[in-house]
């Protein structure tokens, strides 16, 4: 019984995760294929001060990624929902220049790497506490962008220039990168 409540759980998790974004092209196989055996107790072992998030985006538009990024948790439990927004803090900041090449080019973009807030971790570990409590009977995991929340001195962006958006997540010191969304185009900015 209890395995059968843990494997419901993972499904509704990955589902959820697969779902949040339009069309699964922006989620790399290599990710589901790395969260395909990703329970309870995987999120539980999680040291929220040791969770890193990358994000990339084109760096012409200005944005502040670390207003901008959102992760999202939710937990269906027998008392009801929860849902929780992370905040984040900047760790650095980087540029990667601009190519060109003879059959295609790329923008220069701008990455931003960022660790939990002190308010994201005790959210987090509050996540996680609910996800012991063995009342759980689905969760979510999201990570996106709310421009809105980035763009206070926006610069306009060349006409000509696709924008693409990209989260990763690292959760724990010695693991790499695992990219959430990678390349999404984003329409309308």
């Amino acid at each position: 019984m209890k395995l059968k409540a843990e494997y419901q759980f993972h499904r509704f998790l990955l589902l959820t995760l697969l779902l949040m974004l339009p069309g699964c092209a922006s989620i790399p196989l290599t990710t589901m294929a790395h969260f395909s055996g990703f329970g309870p107790q995987d999120i539980i072992e999680i040291k929220a001060r040791e969770l890193r998030v990358k994000a990339t985006i084109n760096a012409s538009l200005g944005i502040e990624l670390v207003k901008a990024t959102t992760l999202s948790l939710g937990v269906k439990t027998s008392q009801g929902e929860v849902s929780l927004i992370l905040g984040l803090q900047a760790l650095k900041q980087q540029t990667i220049a601009a190519k060109t090449g003879f059959f295609s080019s790329s923008p220069a973009f701008s990455v931003q790497y960022m660790k939990l807030s002190e308010q994201g971790i005790i959210d987090f570990e509050k996540f996680q506490q609910l996800v012991k409590s063995k009342s759980v009977k689905g969760g979510s995991f999201g990570a996106g962008m709310d421009h809105s929340n980035g763009d206070k001195d926006q610069k306009t962006k060349p006409v000509d220039e696709t924008v693409y958006f990209s989260v990763a997540i690292k959760l724990a010191k010695g693991d790499d990168f695992v990219a959430l969304i990678d390349r999404f185009e984003i329409e309308g900015m």
